[in-house]
């Protein structure tokens, strides 16, 4: 109701966009990530490490094709910062890895806490917002705040619990065989994605 129908729908738009490219940044990963987790734990921290280093691979691609996509075909200068900041936001989604360690470990309670908490936040942020009466970017932001403080309290929990991102480490040999294994299943995201989303793009 405070944005109105057309800047709802220019929200609606950016993030349509990004659903259909967010494939790119999981590229199928996480349910082979999982399973590799489970089978072997005591290699965690190169596995987390790998699959961080292809996710922020990914996120880059993003930067990349949002910038071309924004100055080639959208006019709207509140819709093309809205596709930045929601680019820029896949780098902390990045640290999404930690949830899956947690799942991996059948302890998704740490992850859901995350979860619920950082949408709270986001919640509330838009509250705010609305009473400041503040412009459709800034509910862009506030959109975005959901996974960088998803990120920051995954961060926090997994640190508390005595680990730390620094032990990462990363393998080209197992991130290059991730790549070979889930190709098909980012392809079939993408797919279907565009199926999803491509009503809104085509009204946007």
């Amino acid at each position: 109701r405070h944005l109105g129908a057309s800047q709802f729908g220019s929200l609606n738009y950016a993030l349509a966009i990004f659903g259909i490219l967010s494939p790119l940044t999981y590229l199928g990963l996480t349910s082979i990530f999982i399973k590799d987790l489970v089978e072997y734990p005591n290699r965690y921290d190169t596995l987390m490490g790998s699959v961080f280093f292809l996710k922020i691979i990914g996120s880059i691609f993003i930067v990349i094709s949002f910038s071309m996509i924004s100055y080639v075909y959208i006019d709207n200068t509140d819709v093309r910062d809205l596709v930045w900041i929601l680019s820029f936001s896949s780098f902390f989604d990045s640290f999404g890895v930690i949830g899956y360690w947690y799942l991996a470990n059948a302890r998704s309670k740490y992850f859901a806490i995350a979860s619920i908490l950082a949408a709270t936040v986001s919640s509330i942020t838009k509250i705010i917002f609305v009473y400041l009466n503040k412009s459709l970017v800034w509910f862009g932001f506030a959109t975005a705040t959901q996974v960088i403080f998803l990120s920051i309290f995954l961060i926090v929990v997994y640190s508390v619990q005595n680990n730390s991102i620094i032990n990462w480490k990363i393998s080209f040999n197992y991130s290059l065989d991730l790549i070979r294994k889930s190709w098909p299943l980012a392809v079939s995201a993408f797919f279907a994605l565009i199926y999803l989303k491509i009503d809104q793009v085509m009204l946007g």
